[in-house]
């Protein structure tokens, strides 16, 4: 009887604990944009990408789409491409008629990568210090 406890909390402990929070907040996003295409407040993503391509050819790495409050509300698609030169481009899109709203280019933001360490205790810029071997 004690084994059985044992293995059930360890089981309990051991499965992820979710609340299913962020799962309905995908669901709510999916259905309020989905809800904002079939009264006509946003165009098809196909659409605005179709327009878009000539003027910012690449490789679309991000979309997202929000409800703005500017003034009055609207849907705006943001978008991250990366050219062919290498440069990211950040799009604001107006989700229902298509127009850019900013469009901001730059270097494609990397992480520093911390350096390796040398081989065989050497000095970064070193050659690698040989060691004789040792007979046994």
């Amino acid at each position: 009887m004690r084994l059985l406890l044992f293995v059930a909390m360890l089981l309990a402990l051991t499965l992820p604990s979710t609340d299913g929070r962020a799962d309905d907040r995908t669901r709510r996003d999916h259905d309020r944009a989905r809800a904002a295409f079939q009264r006509g407040e946003i165009r098809p993503l196909d659409d605005i990408l179709a327009r878009l391509r000539p003027d910012f050819p690449g490789r679309l790495l991000r979309v997202d789409l929000n409800l703005e409050n500017a003034g009055s509300q609207r849907w705006v698609y943001q978008f991250l491409v990366i050219g062919r030169e290498g440069k990211v481009t950040r799009l604001r899109v107006d989700a229902r008629t298509a127009d850019v709203i900013a469009a901001e280019a730059g270097p494609l933001p990397r992480a520093p990568r911390p350096p390796f360490p040398p081989p065989n205790g050497a000095r970064p810029g070193e050659p690698p210090t040989t060691r004789p071997a040792v007979a046994r």
